[in-house]
């Protein structure tokens, strides 16, 4: 019976029970970064009682004194009153483990403090000098009973170069909905090589509480409009896969999204079955509530796999 917790402080008590006290371990994170996503952690112990000696460069296995080892790794959690993070520790088998709770043979006890370094940049930086040329597109009122009812380019009210913006409803079986315009454009995916690889083009409809994206029958290049300004935005984007933090950035022509942590990543990967459409749809929602964009903004959407 003993050796099966010889993992464990053993006191037999005068009535003949037993007390398992697990062995405590002590730990606190600092970090620091630019992006949540690229924080690099140190780890140090906090145990003021100590009475051996830690290895500095691993002091959580330094504690496991049953010969076990862990492998933690951790990630901003809550926002501190001096505007830093806490920190979460996961382990393997466990997941995110709570400070002062038992897990297998110890019970943890650890907090954090991390620095994300945001850059500081404007909404909107001006255009280039010298200016870039406006360009030549024009937009013609669609008739509010149209004569062309298919799908096809006399039913376009706006063309933009070679990207095609509807005003309401493609398929036009009754009035027209107010809150809901269609653009058509190219979507890519960018992998952590710096490759770029064609998901294909698809009409994107903005409606007022939603956005949605289907497969367009047109076949657009990748744009190559100059940069004329710069918008950025950090938000979480959930979708059925889970949720994870992302940073959406718009040059005057390319929308592209960016995963912050490990969770965002995970959602591109598996996402890409499906060609990502449920995260692009939750994204260009984002832009064009929260970014000030609207369809004709846009020239090509692109989703990275990896850091930019």
């Amino acid at each position: 019976m003993f050796n099966q917790l010889s993992n464990y402080v053993v006191e037999i008590g005068k009535v003949g029970k037993e007390k398992i006290t697990p062995k405590d371990v002590y730990f606190h994170v600092t970090g620091n970064g630019k992006t949540i996503g690229d924080v690099v952690y140190t780890v140090t112990d906090t145990n003021p009682n100590r009475d051996y000696p830690l290895n500095p460069n691993d002091p959580i296995n330094s504690q496991l004194v049953y010969g076990e080892t862990v492998t933690p790794s951790y990630r901003p959690d809550g926002r501190l009153p001096n505007g830093h993070y806490g920190v979460s520790t996961s382990l393997p088998d466990y997941g995110p483990i709570d400070s002062g709770k038992v897990y297998g043979n110890y019970r943890y006890h650890y907090d954090g403090d991390i620095t994300v370094n945001l850059p500081s940049k404007p909404d909107i930086v001006p255009p280039v000098n010298p200016p870039v040329t406006p360009g030549t597109g024009t937009v013609t009122p669609l008739p509010e009973t149209p004569e062309n009812m298919s799908n096809t380019p006399e039913n376009t009210t706006e063309t933009t170069g070679h990207k095609t913006v509807w005003d309401g409803d493609r398929d036009r079986g009754g009035d027209r909905p107010e809150d809901k315009r269609v653009v058509t454009l190219p979507f890519f995916k960018v992998l952590e090589d710096k490759t770029t690889h064609r998901y294909g083009t698809y009409d994107v409809a903005k409606r007022t509480k939603e956005v949605k994206i289907a497969p367009s029958a047109q076949v657009l290049p990748e744009p190559n409009q100059p940069a004329t300004q710069y918008r950025e935005l950090d938000t979480e984007l959930t979708t059925d896969q889970g949720t994870g933090e992302f940073t959406l950035k718009y040059n005057g022509s390319r929308f592209t999204i960016l995963p912050d942590d490990d969770a965002a990543a995970h959602l591109i990967v598996v996402g890409d079955e499906t060609k990502n459409r449920d995260l692009f749809e939750k994204a260009l929602h984002v832009a064009f509530t929260k970014m000030g964009l609207e369809v004709a903004d846009l020239d090509g959407v692109y989703i990275h796999f990896g850091k930019e």
